[in-house]
């Protein structure tokens, strides 16, 4: 481990998808028994979780707390939407709309939790409002899915494999 992270306060912050949250619960895990002061701003569907990893947790106060499984509940409309792009276009718009309650929360955090450094999942839509304004450095890791296309890779999207005709699997290449 780099020296310069031993003992430095680490909020982790993340989308509430388990997507989102597993792919980092190595990283804090690793530097919280490296001697770094970790904890966790999330949903609190992670709760458990973080319990089970001993790293303190940070609920949504301000912010909305919307996960996969209240979705429905939470955007009813959402439902009626049939078109593939106009849901995700939905979809991106709530979690950018949560943009500035993240902030709320993280600025009641930071007062009594001087942090030195943030680490978010890439869609965290508050990294650049915790940079800016807080003034504290943020890590962006990603977790979303590469778009890289090979013959040896399921076509990126749905993950479908191609069918299994005598189609030359090469000439389906983009």
């Amino acid at each position: 481990m780099d020296l310069q992270l031993k003992g430095k306060k680490i909020l982790f912050s993340t989308v509430p998808g388990d997507g989102h949250f597993n792919p980092l619960t190595g990283l804090a895990a690793y530097l919280k028994k490296s001697g770094c002061d970790v904890r966790w701003y999330v949903s609190s569907i992670f709760s458990s979780k973080l319990k089970n990893l001993d790293i303190p947790h940070y609920p949504f106060d301000k912010a909305l707390d919307i996960y996969g499984q209240n979705l429905k509940e939470v955007f009813p409309e959402r439902e009626k939407i049939t078109d593939v792009m106009a849901k995700l276009e939905f979809d991106m718009t709530i979690v950018g709309d949560c943009a500035p309650q993240y902030l709320e929360d993280i600025s009641t955090i930071y007062e009594s939790f001087k942090f030195d450094i943030m680490i978010s999942d890439c869609f965290f839509s508050a990294i650049p409002l915790v940079k800016h304004i807080l003034k504290v450095p943020v890590i962006a890791i990603g977790v979303l899915p590469l778009c890289e296309n090979s013959i040896d890779l399921a076509p990126y999207g749905m993950g479908l494999m191609l069918p299994k005709t005598k189609i030359n699997a090469r000439s389906m290449q983009i």
